[in-house]
């Protein structure tokens, strides 16, 4: 009876690496980091990355592994986007707090080219990674709504009036 346990626990364990490398497919860990390098900007921090089906569209030879993911996002810092120029100051507003939380859509085509994993993301809702920037991006920035801003257009009216007053008295 002993033989016949060990050749079952032999025969299931074969039968287990059978499966494991008949499933050739990128590790996750592998999709996660060409994520983070490729598309993410620095004030975006993955917290997460599922994946949540995947499918070979190639053939066992040359496999072409498309993933449906799920990453999760964190902002990592305030995130502001510029709504005007004054001079060489940025007047910016804040458009995301730190902490912010976010959920990326995309598939992900894996392609088994000479050894080597290549991988091509297409990001379905991607734009809300660009739409803010750390003030660190700004020069000069300026909030929209501080008493800088204030100080800054009511110089630039002046000048501004004064202009329209010397080109009437040129008339």
């Amino acid at each position: 009876m002993k033989t016949n346990s060990k050749f079952k626990t032999l025969f299931i364990l074969f039968i287990l690496m059978l499966t494991a490398c008949s499933k050739l497919e990128p590790p996750k860990s592998m999709l996660e980091d060409q994520l983070k390098k490729d598309h993410l900007p620095k004030y975006w921090s993955l917290s997460k990355f599922i994946v949540t089906t995947s499918e070979n569209v190639g053939s066992k030879t040359e496999p072409i592994i498309k993933s449906r993911f799920e990453a999760k996002l964190i902002s990592t810092e305030d995130l502001f986007k510029q709504v005007f120029q004054i001079d060489e100051h940025a007047i910016i507003e804040k458009i995301y707090d730190m902490g912010r939380q976010e959920t990326l859509y995309g598939i992900v085509t894996s392609k088994y080219i000479a050894g080597q994993w290549n991988l091509e993301y297409k990001l379905e809702n991607g734009s809300f990674l660009h739409e803010g920037v750390s003030i660190s991006n700004f020069n000069k920035a300026v909030l929209k709504g501080s008493d800088k801003e204030k100080e800054l257009f009511s110089k630039w009216e002046g000048v501004v009036a004064k202009e329209i007053e010397r080109r009437r008295r040129l008339e």
